[in-house]
């Protein structure tokens, strides 16, 4: 007795023809062909490729998706050490202005990457991609004197 079922399955899921499977377990291609044409094998085949594909799809955007937070995982934690090591500088004060600038630009970059942050880019305060910072940052003139 001829197993078709299990070479319904050996069709379904493999990249084997109906004449080259006919020849493999021994029944004559027309039997099977018509067969398979009686019980829709294609159509299940056809299903059955476009699972595996949505799956393989899925797979594929589940390891993106690991990919992506990964870098952003490590985004933050450049962003988190950028923000400590401005704001230590503030607090000395005893860091130059354009020290202070490139920092703040540095972790205004990675938060838009991080997408926390949105600039205006027609404020008047960018320049170059950068926001000038305001001049309560700086020191005032008398402090530069003493």
């Amino acid at each position: 007795m001829t197993d078709y079922e299990s070479i319904r399955l050996e069709y379904i899921s493999g990249g084997i023809s109906l004449r080259s499977l006919a020849d493999r377990h021994g029944i004559n291609p027309k039997t099977l062909m018509d067969k398979a044409r009686r019980d829709g094998w294609s159509k299940d085949k056809a299903r059955h490729q476009g699972s595996v594909k949505e799956k393989t799809r899925q797979k594929i955007e589940r390891e993106q998706v690991k990919e992506r937070v990964s870098s952003l995982e490590r985004l933050q934690s450049i962003v988190d050490k950028l923000l400590i090591k401005t704001e230590d500088a503030v607090e000395l004060s005893n860091a130059e202005a354009r020290d202070i600038r490139q920092l703040t630009a540095a972790v205004k970059d990675l938060a838009e990457i991080l997408g926390y942050a949105t600039v205006n880019k027609d404020d008047e305060r960018m320049q170059g991609g950068v926001v000038i910072l305001p001049p309560v940052l700086e020191r005032p003139e008398r402090e530069r004197e003493e």
